[in-house]
């Protein structure tokens, strides 16, 4: 259930962009891109999974 619950969490926008060290604007244009997992909405807030997050920062480690 732990994991279950795990990738259901989420973070704003601007968090996940502060977390990946670029600016929102950035973070918008990769998600229109398809660079980057769409976000999903609740209510009229649009929440980026960690597990996408993690998933997104994994590949660009990866890369390099």
């Amino acid at each position: 259930m732990k994991d279950s619950l795990r990738k259901l969490q989420t973070v704003t926008l601007k968090t996940a962009a502060g977390l990946l060290s670029i600016s929102e604007r950035t973070l918008h244009r990769l998600i229109a891109s398809g660079a980057f997992p769409k976000p999903i909405k609740v209510g009229a807030c649009s929440r980026i999974l960690v597990e996408d997050l993690e998933r997104f920062i994994e590949r660009k480690r990866r890369a390099c």
